[in-house]
């Protein structure tokens, strides 16, 4: 596993910027994804701990619940399943932080340390504006959305009123994404992932919107 060059426009320099830095990364690791198994995440969390002075984990759990919906679990189930699910992926973190030496890394919860901070909020409504408001924006999060819900549908949920409420997930991701240097109370950050993510560099570019978002920056591991 290492850093691979990602030809990403504006996030990619600055993903560069605060790697060399040695700054603030969040990593983003969600549920059910078969690619977080305890050995990659070891793997993935020594990378990120030699090349960042500052780690943070982002758990998708409470978010989790609207693909879960999306999906067609019952909205119990789905909240059931989201907080287990949540809690194994911590439990595989914490052995990994554990067992190993390096900067402190931080898991976030959603709830209280992403959801509650007012700037959050602000950021999420600022989002599902755009949604509201540009087509290309629009297009975009609702086929991300498909490409995540195709095939795993249950109970003959039909695919457009799914993804009516997986866009949700997606949306609050972004939202956090896009302000989470104020959130945090850093300058900058990188946010570290598994393989490229178009939107999300089209988003931080302002390619929707004309507004660059010029201190989160985006770099791959593979």
């Amino acid at each position: 596993m290492q850093i691979t060059e990602s030809n990403s426009g504006l996030a990619s320099k600055t993903g560069s910027q605060v790697l060399e830095a040695q700054g603030t990364a969040v990593v983003g690791m969600s549920l059910g994804n078969k690619y977080f198994s305890e050995s990659n995440i070891a793997e993935l969390l020594g990378l990120c701990r030699g090349s960042f002075s500052d780690v943070r984990v982002m758990i998708t759990d409470v978010i989790g619940v609207d693909t879960l919906l999306a999906e067609g679990y019952p909205r119990d189930e789905a909240i059931r399943k989201a907080r287990l699910d949540g809690n194994a992926l911590r439990n595989r973190i914490k052995r990994v932080i554990k067992a190993s030496d390096g900067p402190e890394v931080k898991i976030l919860d959603w709830m209280s340390g992403i959801e509650a901070h007012p700037i959050y909020q602000e950021s999420l409504a600022e989002v599902k504006e755009l949604y509201d408001t540009v087509d290309s924006f629009r297009n975009d999060v609702r086929a991300a959305t498909a490409s995540v819900l195709e095939g795993k549908l249950r109970n003959g949920q039909e695919l457009e009123f799914a993804i009516d409420t997986g866009v949700h997930y997606l949306l609050a991701e972004l939202a956090f994404l896009g302000r989470s240097p104020e959130i945090l109370g850093t300058e900058q950050i990188a946010y570290v992932y598994h393989r490229g993510w178009p939107i999300f560099t089209n988003f931080i570019n302002g390619e929707y919107d004309g507004e660059q978002r010029v201190n989160v920056g985006f770099v791959v591991v593979r």
